[in-house]
């Protein structure tokens, strides 16, 4: 007899109940936001501490999938240093913190996430790591997710069926756009990120793109916390209750069907506890001083200065073709960023470069 697997007949409905802890995990949260948002922090304070989010944020969501370098070994990496490594898992490093850049522009873009911005993302996080004709493309074969218990494989986890792929993303993207406004955007990142590594499009790399379209969604609705936000740190921490908690169930009509309620509490209170470590780090860079004469750090002049970190040392025609801002413009906040100390200059004439400097405090 011929079997058929449906999973998705109507506009995905999620089953949770909102509790009195996600609601009070939910009221800290905006507290703090605030709280954050109105700190006052030297651009120097700030662009250090969102450099140490970047690595941490890139250390903790390759290390939950088995990338074993070091917070240190990554910084080495992202500053085109050499280290002593598998060249897979220097690659790993550099395809997310790449991915990462690319969420954060493609979050002031208020539009909904679509299934081309998905297949790009992972585009980008598996280049050089699968085969082009996996790499940015929904997955065509069966996929478990397989422990091994006593020698022995034991399938932890069977996704929907290959064919299903386009219908059940299609699906969910449009209850994103459509059927979340009367629900807060923390629930419905945490649903984002159950349901779309329930889904485990992709042959690879699946739980990596679950947690940076989950940052795209909490930055697009003004839960950025200054980019000091590293949740990602929250699982890494203890990835065995992270994967109990996303766990419900064995496969996918099962999983996709559950109560996702005792998820989206650990996912907020998990939320609550790195925006209490966003809250303690600002508090410890904040100023209470005149801000007469302090330079206020944009969005453009954040991804100058994110390019340098990466490069090391750069001249300025390579920074106008990274972040496209127009020669002129790019000698005045290069100039406005050198007096600031948050940049050294070196050389003169056409021969000048620019790096960090460098400032840990």
């Amino acid at each position: 007899m011929a079997r058929f697997v449906v999973y998705y007949l109507c506009m995905y409905s999620p089953r949770f109940t909102i509790t009195s802890q996600i609601n009070s995990a939910i009221a800290e949260i905006e507290r703090l936001r605030v709280a954050i948002e109105h700190s006052r922090i030297l651009p120097t304070k700030e662009v250090v501490l969102r450099r140490r989010a970047a690595i941490e944020a890139t250390r903790s969501s390759t290390g939950i999938e088995g990338n074993p370098l070091s917070e240190q070994e990554v910084e080495l990496v992202l500053s085109g240093q050499t280290i002593s490594a598998s060249e897979r898992f220097i690659t790993e490093v550099v395809n997310y913190k790449k991915a990462l850049s690319h969420i954060e522009k493609r979050s002031k873009d208020a539009t909904s996430l679509t299934a081309k911005d998905i297949l790009t993302l992972h585009r980008m996080l598996m280049k050089d790591l699968l085969p082009k004709t996996k790499s940015g493309a929904f997955r065509k074969t069966p996929i478990y997710i397989v422990d091994i218990i006593g020698g022995k494989d034991i399938v932890r986890y069977q996704g929907p069926e290959p064919d299903t792929m386009m219908g059940l993303v299609d699906d969910f993207l449009g209850w994103l756009r459509e059927e979340t406004h009367d629900l807060h955007p923390l629930l419905v990142a945490g649903i984002l990120h159950y349901e779309f590594v329930s889904i485990h499009p992709f042959s690879d790399g699946n739980g990596r793109i679950t947690r940076l379209l989950t940052l795209v969604y909490l930055y697009q609705h003004g839960y950025a916390f200054r980019k000091v936000f590293v949740p990602e740190s929250y699982y890494f921490a203890d990835t065995k209750r992270y994967y109990q908690a996303l766990g419900q169930a064995s496969d996918y009509a099962h999983q996709h069907a559950a109560d996702m309620t005792p998820w989206l509490s650990y996912f907020i209170e998990g939320l609550r506890a790195v925006v209490n470590d966003v809250s303690e780090k600002i508090t410890r860079a904040s100023w209470s001083g005149s801000q007469r004469g302090v330079l206020t750090l944009s969005e453009e002049d954040y991804r100058i200065i994110d390019f340098i970190a990466a490069v090391g040392t750069t001249m300025v025609n390579e920074i106008v073709s990274a972040v496209k801002v127009p020669k002129r413009t790019l000698q005045r906040r290069l100039s406005r960023l050198v007096r600031a100390g948050i940049l050294m200059r070196t050389g003169r004439g056409p021969s000048t470069q620019y790096k960090l400097k460098n400032n840990r405090s």
